[in-house]
């Protein structure tokens, strides 16, 4: 019976600890094979599980189906021709038709934590200079932001760090600017961020540190006779 409960308590344990090391999880884009805006490609509310939008005002999502948004374009079919350097893989992701933001719905708490950002690609006129990421809870309250970070025609790599949040705004600068987006990594925010019951972490501890006590009392007991 101790043995069982020992054995109980360490699963127990264990998956806490897995829950709280989430993996993470990285939108290359790379199944998206044609260049097309992501209404025609018909995934604007299902893609990897979260809606997509855009906004042409800051804070303000748009999220019915709509020609403008995101937008997948590859190599060889690109949005602008050239493209920007440095696309991670064959495909990537742009502002179709040019709004202010482009949004994500998690629809759980997440944590951004980076991605590829840049140009659509040398000498476009209307390029966006620079990117903002924005965090909202599930209220749509802003929570977090990031740095003002600057575009170039080479796709590079930028650290978000916001964590907890339901919605993303990647914001570009100026009125209705362009700019395209490749890997980005999220992870579903850790339990231990999230308000679950503070004693449950405590409970499977020390029941296994019961259960282990007793098991090895069995055993001695079992020696000595």
């Amino acid at each position: 019976m101790i043995r069982k409960l020992y054995t109980l308590c360490a699963g127990l344990t264990l998956f806490l600890y897995l829950s709280s090391h989430a993996q993470a999880l990285v939108i290359g884009f790379e199944d998206l094979t044609t260049r097309n805006n992501f209404n025609n490609l018909g995934i604007s509310d299902t893609y990897n599980g979260f809606e997509w939008g855009y906004g042409n005002t800051a804070g303000n999502p748009i999220w019915t189906n709509s020609a403008e948004g995101w937008a997948s374009a590859t190599l060889t079919n690109t949005a602008v021709t050239p493209p920007p350097a440095n696309v991670q893989g064959q495909s990537y992701a742009w502002t179709w038709d040019g709004p202010l933001s482009l949004w994500i719905d998690f629809r759980s708490l997440m944590d951004f934590n980076s991605g590829y950002f840049g140009t659509l690609g040398p000498n476009y006129p209307s390029n966006s200079s620079s990117v903002q990421f924005i965090g909202y809870d599930a209220g749509m309250s802003v929570t977090s932001t990031s740095a003002v970070m600057a575009l170039s025609d080479t796709m590079t790599l930028m650290n978000a760090g916001l964590t907890g949040i339901q919605f993303l705004e990647i914001r570009g600068s100026g009125d209705r600017k362009w700019f395209t987006v490749d890997d980005l990594n999220i992870t579903p925010t850790s339990p231990s961020e999230i308000p679950l019951p503070a004693a449950l972490p405590l409970l499977a501890g020390g029941l296994g540190l019961f259960g282990l006590m007793g098991w090895r009392r069995k055993r001695k007991a079992a020696a000595v006779a």
